[in-house]
């Protein structure tokens, strides 16, 4: 692309979360599933701590949000990718910026050179880092796959691991429009068995849910399973019992109300 860090740019909100405070290795890993195994090496040689800690040396202050994710103090993605950049270039490092990889060459199965429209580059190994699809605009456009089958390298299909929520029902369109703060949130098979759970935020769009809660809910979703049932508790800080009286009482109170009125009234309250 034409700049460095696009996509750096646009993570968590544009505040960009660096790491987070799961300081075991086989802790942090466990977040990823089976897949996950690859990242041993990488997180026992540069664990979250040394993380922070390369941060917090070249002057950026770090802080620990809500949950367990570490932001800039600041709230500012573009400090993080200062501080990289800058990093970048203390080491000699040379960036390319707008050049577009034609192919990775190999000779007796060994990477020697990759070829671009501005000439050949000679190297002994590649990483590729080129993420999947999911934001062309910032240079994922896919081609990491295609590299990655012309070398023969190892690599698993492409598969969203985190997904806003389509509702089938459209009638929330017109009534629900916000966030929802720290809603439990419990995903459900066929409305019998919960499989995920949640407290993060949940956020109501145009076509259904997004947001932090959901996100992390679809992490553990069967794209194979039936219809799913997705149920956010407005009220966590009620017992059913008292809720049911204190809508008893408003219904009272306002009886020419239409109930579908008086729920979301009840509901959004305190919560949006």
């Amino acid at each position: 692309m034409g700049s460095v860090g696009r996509k750096l740019l646009i993570s968590g909100k544009g505040r960009c979360n660096i790491t987070n405070t799961i300081a075991a290795t086989k802790d942090f890993v466990s977040h990823f599933g089976k897949n996950g195994r690859f990242l041993y090496q990488a997180l026992n040689s540069f664990s979250t701590s040394d993380t922070v800690a390369f941060f917090n040396k070249r002057g950026m202050a770090t802080k620990i949000d809500k949950d367990f994710k570490i932001f800039p103090t600041s709230d500012m993605a573009e400090e993080v990718l200062s501080v990289l950049t800058r990093y970048l270039k203390e080491n000699s490092v040379d960036i390319r910026q707008g050049v577009i990889i034609k192919n990775i060459n190999t000779e007796n199965n060994k990477i020697v050179s990759i070829s671009t429209a501005h000439g050949d580059i000679k190297c002994k190994a590649v990483i590729l880092a080129t993420g999947g699809k999911s934001y062309p605009k910032t240079g994922s456009t896919g081609d990491g796959y295609i590299y990655a089958k012309k070398t023969r390298s190892q690599y698993h299909p492409a598969e969203t691991r985190t997904r806003p929520c389509h509702c089938k029902r459209k009638r929330h369109k017109k009534n629900y429009k916000g966030s929802a703060p720290e809603m439990p949130s419990s995903l459900y098979i066929l409305t019998v068995k919960k499989i995920a759970e949640d407290k993060n935020d949940a956020v109501f769009t145009e076509n259904g849910l997004s947001g932090p809660a959901i996100y992390n809910l679809t992490r553990k979703i069967d794209i194979t399973a039936p219809d799913m049932e997705l149920a956010i508790d407005f009220r966590p800080d009620i017992e059913q019992h008292l809720l049911d009286k204190e809508l008893a009482e408003y219904i009272n109170d306002n009886s020419r109300k239409k109930i579908k009125k008086t729920c979301l009234k009840l509901s959004f309250s305190r919560s949006c």
